[in-house]
């Protein structure tokens, strides 16, 4: 079920009217989806078992943070970053 949700949370975030919103929006889901593997669903329910989870979410955020700045101005990056 997790995943169907995920999956349809990609394709309406990338079939998005504004290029620009899509990855904004795209950096924020990787980033969040990351931290809760990481701070929730590891601690709490599926420790190390979730670990290959963890590194491929991990994987996915560094590269939508890497077409992110090649969208975007540095300035730009850092203050998405400090968000």
């Amino acid at each position: 079920m997790r995943r169907i949700a995920t999956t349809n949370d990609v394709l309406a975030i990338a079939t998005g009217a504004n290029t620009y919103a899509n990855l904004l929006d795209m950096v924020i889901l990787a980033s969040l989806n990351r931290m809760n593997v990481e701070d929730y669903w590891i601690p709490e329910f599926y420790g190390e078992s979730a670990k290959p989870y963890l590194l491929a979410s991990q994987d996915v955020e560094k590269e939508i943070w890497r077409i992110a700045a090649t969208m975007l101005k540095k300035e730009q990056i850092s203050e998405l970053r400090v968000l």
